[in-house]
């Protein structure tokens, strides 16, 4: 979930990414929420 969570952010016109999964590590998720920070996401 993580790996295609980042790959939608990247794209110009996704703002809003949605997780509804068990098992994303919490680490992944702060690189996720760093990341949309970063580009105004």
């Amino acid at each position: 979930a993580a790996a295609s969570s980042f790959a939608a952010l990247k794209q110009p016109t996704i703002r809003v990414v949605a997780i509804i999964a068990e098992g994303v590590p919490e680490a992944d998720t702060k690189q996720l929420i760093a990341y949309a920070r970063a580009n105004n996401k």
